[in-house]
């Protein structure tokens, strides 16, 4: 049904979850900025060749996750499964995160593997988007402004360029 279906996407794209009478909300809006923070504070701090940024991903996502499965064996699942191979920038990996959170709080454990698959579907493509945006383009951007601010001698140029380079 297309109505069905606009409304699902909706869904998704709000990362908030459609709930009948009888469900209950398990996640509230301070436990997903609570993922999103201690996601933010280390994403690039934990980080390992096997599996790079997935152990960040599990600590930001655990408590939220213990509080989605009350059950260990279903926690224990999910864990396993977020600490899987995730590796893209940082500043998008919010909406993997946001949605992969999202599926699991509305589907549980049957969402485990639709979870794997639209992380690693969109980790590469959303990469390229962030450093391009990110990495590239802002410190380009930011160091043209700062260089030409030096050239005219102003002096909020050298600290600025400082910041450039520490990005």
């Amino acid at each position: 049904d297309k109505r069905q279906l606009l409304q699902r996407l909706e869904v998704l794209i709000r990362g908030t979850i459609m709930m009948n009478d009888a469900e209950q909300v398990k996640l509230t809006k301070r436990d997903k900025e609570h993922v999103f923070w201690r996601y933010t504070v280390v994403a690039n701090s934990l980080f390992n060749y096997a599996s790079m940024e997935a152990p960040s991903l599990v600590y930001a996502l655990s408590p939220a996750l213990r509080k989605i499965y009350k059950d260990d064996k279903d926690y224990q699942a999910s864990l396993k499964n977020q600490f899987k191979y995730f590796n893209t920038t940082p500043i998008m990996a919010e909406s993997l995160i946001g949605a992969s959170l999202a599926m699991e709080e509305k589907d549980g454990t049957k969402a485990l593997e639709p979870v794997q698959s639209l992380k690693t579907s969109l980790m590469g493509p959303f990469a390229g988007i962030g450093d391009s945006v990110f990495n590239v383009m802002m410190n380009t951007i930011i160091g043209s402004i700062t260089g030409s601010l030096a050239l005219s001698g102003n002096l909020i140029a050298p600290p600025l360029i400082g910041f450039v380079w520490a990005m």
